[in-house]
């Protein structure tokens, strides 16, 4: 008996049938790590965000931006244990980059507002995110691409006590869309703006300290000029002068800031976040200065039965304390609740083997985990359609008073 084999004309129908198979695949593979991309640099965007925000409610100024080289250059120095009290002053002093008179740090580029001097009122300072104050690893400095993020900053708010100050302060950057209307309340008042160049990379920072081509009379290229002007446009990969392919955000917090930056802004004013209330300022804080310090949050679950299954506090701003435990205060501080809010409720059917988890406001995952471990019910329950478990999170806003 002869075994018929695979004519030409087959075997191309089966070539060419694979070759489209593996076309298609190939396309949505670019598509899909593309994805992870965007998601990459969105969520590293929403870190640095809330980071500025903590820095600045701590530190009550911005940080300077840096150069790609400014941590390597740094020279080698004496061991701290030999120096005397004077020359360890002298070496912080040295060390504030954002000091009155710094030189500016190598590869930053900065921008005269009003081009008639070079003092720090209209000026904006161009760099890298400062990863070392921010306490931020390196990875987080760069996009989903691998380029560092541009990070540009109101010189006068980098200054000593430079946000300390109830509101907060307005910067000189100027934020726009597509035609050029002013996407800040108030216009030329930005803080400041961080930019993911995108998958062209174009102006992105190199690794030492200069600058990819920025292009030529298109959108994009106006967050890579260094004129004080940033765009924010609709994505467009097409050439020509609609051409954009940034990410950029600002420190607007309708502009996409979380409940954390919020409480974070409040927090430094020593006020509430109660944007609700009339009486509530532009950022949506209320109450009388100098009331309270610090902050502390910490989530509770509420079963079906009633019972309460605290978790560890999720953050906490000094003097409060207690992150990974429940929230208390420093020394000669007294801990108050300022506030609870419900994160809403979870749903559990038999047999789902999926965990149920709340996302707090410092953008925590929290696990249910005690009434059943990962969520889950026992295997052999037949799947039901309706829920038989019923789950509620409450999160509490813990202040300290002196």
């Amino acid at each position: 008996m002869k075994t018929r084999g695979f004519t030409l004309i087959e075997l191309s129908i089966v070539l060419m049938i694979s070759g489209l198979l593996l076309a298609s695949f190939l396309e949505y593979y670019t598509v899909y790590l593309q994805k992870q991309k965007f998601d990459t640099t969105k969520e590293r965007m929403r870190e640095i965000r809330t980071a500025l925000t903590i820095y600045a409610a701590t530190e009550h100024r911005l940080p300077c931006p840096e150069g790609r080289e400014t941590a390597k250059s740094r020279p080698s120095k004496r061991p701290s244990s030999l120096k005397s009290m004077r020359e360890k002053e002298a070496d912080k002093l040295a060390e504030d980059v954002c000091r009155l008179d710094a030189p500016v740090p190598p590869g930053v580029k900065v921008y005269n507002g009003d081009k008639q001097g070079s003092g720090p009122g209209k000026q904006v300072w161009i760099g890298a995110i400062p990863l070392r104050a921010l306490r931020l690893g390196e990875d987080q400095g760069m996009d989903g691409w691998g380029n560092p993020f541009t990070y540009a900053v109101s010189r006068k708010l980098t200054l000593p006590d430079g946000m300390h100050s109830n509101p907060s302060p307005p910067g000189v950057i100027s934020v726009v869309d597509e035609f050029g209307k002013s996407l800040l309340d108030k216009v030329d008042t930005g803080r400041w703006v961080l930019v993911s160049h995108g998958p062209s990379a174009n102006g992105a920072i190199t690794p030492s300290g200069g600058r990819r081509p920025c292009g030529e009379k298109t959108l994009d290229a106006e967050n890579c000029n260094a004129d004080g002007l940033f765009v924010i446009a609709p994505y467009a990969r097409k050439s020509g002068t609609w051409f954009f392919d940034d990410l950029v955000i600002f420190d607007d917090l309708d502009a996409g800031g979380s409940i954390l930056d919020r409480l974070i802004v409040c927090s430094g004013k020593r006020k509430f976040y109660s944007p609700g209330e009339a009486a509530a300022d532009d950022e949506g804080c209320l109450g009388p200065t100098n009331a309270w310090e610090g902050m502390c949050l910490q989530s509770e679950i509420l079963d079906e039965k009633f019972e309460v299954h605290k978790k560890p506090a999720s953050f906490a701003l000094p003097p409060a304390i207690g992150a990974g435990a429940d929230c208390a205060c420093a020394t000669g501080y007294k801990l108050v609740l300022g506030g609870k809010w419900d994160d809403g409720s979870a749903k559990l059917y038999i047999n789902t083997n999926s965990s149920i988890t709340f996302t707090d406001p410092a953008g925590n995952i929290i696990p249910v985990g005690d009434p059943l471990p990962g969520g889950a019910l026992p295997i052999g329950e037949e799947a039901s359609p309706t829920p038989i478990k019923y789950y509620n999170q409450q999160t509490s806003l813990f202040t300290c008073v002196q």
